[in-house]
């Protein structure tokens, strides 16, 4: 068999150099991890929430109260308002020529109020007559539902 270096079929020789460190050595390597800062720790955090929680929640009590003071002011008014309303309605009763005229009054006013129902009633009884005149077996002025009203239930109460 031919040798590998005499031979015209094969290539030279090479010499072989292994790949060593250089002299003096490798630099060296920086290992460490390059995290930022971790931030504030727990305590703080939980500390500033638990802070901030507290102040919005006496943001809230102090609206509440302010909210309620106005609704004691508006019903103080309200109540400090009554007298005079209520003078106000007797000066004008009272300038009727006497009680009687006051009692006519109302009692036109109820007469008048109770007329004007019954007339828009009666016109409420036409205006179906109207549009449901068409339609077999339908009775003006009777509720188309046919229940019975009953009181609601409650519990007994257990003693």
């Amino acid at each position: 068999m031919a040798e590998r270096g005499n031979s015209p079929n094969f290539a030279p020789k090479a010499r072989l150099v292994q790949d060593a460190r250089p002299v003096g050595g490798w630099q060296g390597w920086d290992t460490h991890r390059k995290v930022p800062g971790r931030g504030p720790p727990g305590l703080l955090i939980f500390a500033g929430v638990s802070a901030f929680c507290v102040w919005g929640l006496w943001r809230i009590a102090k609206s509440n109260q302010r909210r309620e003071a106005d609704k004691q002011e508006a019903r103080e008014a309200r109540i400090n308002l009554i007298p005079l309303l209520q003078a106000e309605e007797d000066r004008r009763c009272v300038s009727c020529s006497h009680a009687f005229s006051c009692l006519a009054y109302v009692r036109a006013y109820i007469l008048d109020s109770s007329s004007r129902f019954l007339r828009e009633h009666k016109d409420r009884i036409e205006e179906e007559a109207l549009i449901m005149r068409d339609v077999p077996g339908w009775t003006v002025g009777e509720s188309p539902y046919k229940t019975r009203w009953m009181p609601p239930y409650s519990k007994p109460h257990a003693l």
